[in-house]
């Protein structure tokens, strides 16, 4: 190529912001896309052609916007939500980066890299916090201001770690799981944790949050706002927020989704109308209306497994008829095996019938247990414990 032939490509693309590139401009994200070139990463698909032959009639066409991603793209994840090498939109896989671009590889980067040469194993192998408050001592991993977007993918080594948006004021989906995406600070999927990443904590900030716990022993603070925390399995410890205004949810069939319902992977549909999108899954989960306001902090347990005797959660900050523990997809799902109308139901001690849920203080640790018996013997199989002046029957959701 003549070098005279070079600032077209410049003039072309109409991008000033890539001779001064930084955090969510699209200059950084075309450093990182060009450093994936230099360690072995093409584009996704056939369309590594098209773009890289600025003077192809298809280029021509794709700047018109006359390509379409239906028919070019050859696997869903072909977007800017899961690789920084991909020249489609996040909108396509409906996340919505607001005009801000990607600044670190993202979840599908890193797995191929790691197939190239093998994972990175001493990479933060201490206890790190991203998000506000980071210890990384990268920028990328870092937020510093609540009008600062975030766009990452983490990829952690080892430790007990923790996601950190408290600096947020607006309503956020936080998802502890490995390969699964966040909707932070505004934007939707733009944080994402990659395969076979454990991060054990999540603080929520000051919105209306839904924070979704791991198999790990999770540490959830939901913080201001209406909060929904889902703890999953592991011995969890939950906290609202004991000084706001909290909210409660509604009383529906939905709630015997559980959490991984949130982790869904993707399938190519064969129409785009046929992606389940964030707005539908809201409307699954919690159909109440844009003008009703929710009232209460909600617990939701699916099932027995996610709080065994042997390591029972721990809600820390309960408050008794404002919060809510939500069972109901227990319920649900034992009054079909049982063909019970009332499979949980308030009892004063176990008298050896499946369903029985006993309410008590212990004087030992200061915590009100609730425990579930799923048999028909004297021992619970299913314990919290509640942090809390009083625990009442009508606290909970079944």
């Amino acid at each position: 190529m003549h070098l005279d032939s070079i600032p077209c490509v410049f003039d072309l693309y109409k991008h000033n912001d890539i001779l001064q590139p930084e955090k969510g401009n699209y200059g950084q994200m075309v450093l990182v896309h060009q450093i994936g070139h230099a360690l072995g990463l093409s584009h996704p698909g056939n369309f590594t052609n098209i773009a890289s032959d600025i003077y192809s009639p298809d280029y021509l066409q794709w700047k018109k916007g006359r390509l379409s991603f239906w028919k070019e793209a050859r696997y869903l994840e072909d977007t800017r939500q899961y690789t920084v090498m991909s020249n489609w939109s996040e909108k396509y896989t409906n996340a919505d980066f607001h005009g801000a671009y990607p600044y670190t590889p993202l979840i599908d980067d890193i797995y191929a890299i790691q197939q190239l040469y093998g994972a990175n194993m001493e990479a933060r192998k201490e206890d790190t916090v991203y998000g506000f408050n980071s210890n990384t001592d990268k920028d990328y991993y870092s937020i510093k201001a609540n009008d600062k977007v975030a766009i990452f993918s983490i990829w952690d080594a080892d430790g007990n770690d923790s996601l950190d948006f408290s600096g947020y004021h607006q309503d956020q989906k936080i998802n502890l799981n490995p390969d699964s995406f966040s909707d932070v600070g505004g934007l939707k999927g733009n944080i994402s944790i990659a395969r076979d990443v454990i991060i054990e904590n999540a603080i929520g900030g000051k919105g209306n949050d839904i924070i979704i716990g791991n198999a790990s022993n999770n540490i959830i603070k939901g913080g201001a706002g209406s909060d929904i925390i889902y703890g999953g399995m592991g011995q969890d410890t939950l906290w609202g927020e004991n000084n706001i205004e909290l909210s409660a949810l509604t009383k529906s069939i939905a709630a015997i989704l559980s959490y991984t319902f949130f982790t869904l992977p993707y399938q190519k549909p064969q129409q785009p109308e046929q992606i389940i999108t964030t707005n539908n899954l809201n409307k699954l989960l919690f159909p109440f209306s844009e003008n009703e306001t929710p009232t209460s902090n909600v617990f939701v347990y699916t099932t027995f497994a996610e709080s065994l005797p042997t390591s029972p959660d721990m809600i820390m900050d309960f408050r008794t008829n404002k919060d809510k523990i939500d069972l109901s997809a227990i319920n649900v799902r034992h009054n079909i095996a049982h063909k019970d109308k009332n499979f949980i139901h308030f009892v004063e001690k176990f008298r050896g019938v499946p369903g029985e849920t006993v309410i008590s203080y212990n004087d030992k640790d200061h915590f009100y247990h609730v425990s579930i018996n799923a048999d028909d013997n004297l021992e619970p199989d299913f314990v919290i414990k509640v942090a809390a002046d009083a625990v009442v029957a009508s606290d909970f959701i079944v």
